[in-house]
């Protein structure tokens, strides 16, 4: 079974508005990203479209517009509650729909869909080689396929106290599955069968708090808290630390970098309908 520690269960937690909210401000700052992405999809009219995790939403109204009328888009998410969202904000759309299911096992026969789109998704999947196995699955030959994840073990926050800034981002594997998945899902989409596969990596650096915090997976401050708790640190340095991020943010010296990894693929022209 796929787990997702942040997502996954985002009925269950209570905590829909906040992971929505969270979606929604992700969305709003890569939208120029997408842009690029989405012409590495190659959609044509009449294309059938799926979308996949994070920002699922949004995304399936741009990309149903992309197919225009005879074409179709599909937003899937593990959580009921975020497609019922989603359904509520797309009424108008006719050709995009919303569906509730887990991208460990796709509910769509082989061969479905022309393009499937991932948005930071796979750094909540506790098995994200069988996520790509059935991304591949219901692919049509010569389909298209474009994910989109942070190596969030990469982010880097400018701090005097170097040391605890370090700890700070490994305490986000307490956050999500797969905090690495950036990294890994050009090797993934081989092995799942992919072809013409490239890849990049994007260093995006963030100056402003507000912008940080409105990103950031887990708040500085909650994982401080945690490394106190546990008796890793002195309240103190903590303390200390947080006063230090104040003043850069004041100062206009605030610096958060965060590597994002594009991979674009296809399934092969020749491929049999499943794998």
């Amino acid at each position: 079974m796929l787990g997702n520690r942040s997502f996954g269960h985002v009925d269950a937690g209570g905590h829909t508005v906040d992971d929505a909210a969270y979606c929604d401000r992700t969305a709003a700052r890569a939208e120029q990203r997408r842009l690029r992405c989405f012409e590495q999809l190659w959609l044509q009219p009449c294309a059938v479209a799926l979308v996949a995790g994070r920002g699922m939403s949004e995304v399936a109204v741009i990309l149903g517009g992309l197919v225009g009328s005879d074409g179709r888009a599909v937003g899937i998410d593990a959580s009921a509650q975020l497609v019922d969202r989603a359904r509520r904000r797309a009424k108008d759309v006719p050709n995009v729909e919303y569906r509730v299911g887990d991208l460990g096992s796709l509910p769509f026969d082989d061969g479905t869909f022309d393009a499937a789109y991932s948005e930071r998704a796979f750094i909540h999947l506790d098995n994200p080689e069988a996520a790509m196995l059935e991304l591949h699955r219901v692919l049509r030959p010569g389909g298209r396929l474009v994910i989109v994840d942070p190596d969030h073990s990469r982010t880097a926050i400018d701090a005097d106290d170097a040391e605890l800034a370090e700890l700070l981002t490994a305490r986000l594997d307490r956050s999500m599955a797969n905090i690495r998945s950036g990294r890994r899902l050009r090797s993934q989409a081989v092995q799942a069968g992919f072809v013409d596969v490239a890849v990049e990596a994007e260093a995006r650096i963030v100056t402003n708090r507000d912008e940080y915090q409105a990103i950031d997976p887990r708040p500085m401050a909650s994982r401080l808290a945690d490394l106190v708790a546990d008796g890793t640190i002195h309240r103190e340095r903590a303390d200390a630390f947080l006063a230090d991020q104040d003043a850069r943010a004041t100062q206009g010296r605030f610096q958060v970098t965060i590597v994002t990894y594009v991979v674009a693929s296809a399934k092969h022209a020749g491929a049999s309908r499943g794998r």
